[in-house]
């Protein structure tokens, strides 16, 4: 009999699913581990002083933007980080969710958060019940900024809670802030085009993904496997734009929920 979903979470909640690889024995055996990634995107982001595209052979310096998305000193410095030099959102993980055997899965769901997002512990039990009802492989990828791809200030209540009250002082137009969208919302109000720049480096990391799974590189699963998304809230506008957009057709045959 499978569990329930409060039921499901609370035995997720039980284990270290932090470990590179968990099994789940009352789940139906499925593994869980987790999959360095290493962002090959980070050059387009907004912060460096010059930029190349490789594709033309074309060099141009920055547009005058800041580098340093804060001036204000009193910022912690995990905030005042220009965007590129953020080593965790460069190199990350990502979860993968196998049924027991061995055997390379002929298909996997990769599943996307929403915004803002910090953990996976909410997605995990729907990860579970997609990998148990299809029998495919689950893969959780981070979007940029987003989850472990980030500094762990960013998600410290009590560093947080001083970047939000930093705000308001900051800030007499702000009339509701929590220390849960401080990070996010100090960022973007500094330089608002990221978030088009870090769905950018995204959707290329995306691209990436498929295409060594296509060549066989991700061992759990198989080069020719079926590869569908089911994604929530900013997960699947970008999924949307990920299918609208597909270049050189490589998921042609892929669906989106």
């Amino acid at each position: 009999m499978r569990l329930r979903y409060t039921e499901l979470a609370a035995y997720l909640g039980s284990l270290d699913t932090g470990r590179d690889q968990v099994l789940l024995p009352a789940a139906g055996g499925l593994r869980l581990e987790h999959v360095r990634f290493h962002s090959r995107h980070v050059g387009l982001l907004p912060g460096h002083a010059a930029y190349r595209c490789a594709e033309h052979g074309v060099g141009f310096t920055a547009p005058r933007a800041p580098v340093r998305p804060l001036a204000e000193p009193e910022y912690p410095p995990s905030l005042c980080i220009a965007d590129p030099a953020v080593a965790e959102n460069q190199t990350f993980q990502y979860t993968l969710l196998t049924r027991p055997g061995g055997r390379r899965a002929r298909g996997v769901i990769v599943l996307f958060h929403g915004l803002n997002e910090r953990t996976w512990d909410k997605y995990l039990p729907w990860a579970v019940t997609l990998a148990q009802r299809t029998g495919r492989a689950v893969l959780l990828f981070p979007i940029a900024f987003h989850m472990t791809r980030t500094p762990p200030d960013w998600s410290a209540a009590r560093t947080m809670r001083q970047v939000s009250s930093l705000r308001r002082a900051h800030s007499s137009t702000i009339v509701n802030s929590t220390l849960a969208n401080a990070a996010l919302s100090v960022r973007l109000q500094h330089v608002p085009s990221r978030f088009f720049w870090s769905g950018l480096q995204t959707f290329d990391d995306l691209l990436d993904l498929v295409a060594a799974i296509r060549a066989g590189a991700e061992p759990r699963i198989d080069a020719g496997a079926n590869i569908d998304f089911f994604a929530y809230s900013i997960g699947a506008f970008l999924c949307e734009i990920l299918l609208m957009a597909d270049p050189g057709a490589a998921l042609a045959g892929s669906r989106l929920c």
